[in-house]
């Protein structure tokens, strides 16, 4: 019962992000969370503001090397989209 209200409150928190992106959570998000987890200027500079204030990233899985010619990448979980996007 615990590990449900758990999963519950974090699921809702986690969807309040996008919906309301200013409200202040006790993670980072946004542009200061993508700094935090190394993300690139480069590779955040042409995406939609909308896409990175949503943003609520606990890690850059592009730290583990670039994305190859006729490889694939799943997004699961992807929340705002931002690595979607950046691998696209």
């Amino acid at each position: 019962m615990a590990v449900r209200i758990l999963r519950d409150e974090l699921q809702r928190e986690y969807t309040d992000v996008p919906s309301d992106p200013a409200k202040g959570f006790h993670f980072n998000t946004g542009q200061r969370a993508a700094e935090i987890n190394e993300y690139e200027p480069e590779w955040i500079a042409p995406i939609l503001s909308d896409v990175v204030e949503s943003f609520a990233g606990l890690g850059n899985p592009f730290s583990l090397g670039t994305i190859q010619p006729g490889e694939h990448v799943l997004d699961v979980g992807s929340g705002a989209g931002l690595d979607s996007l950046i691998a696209g």
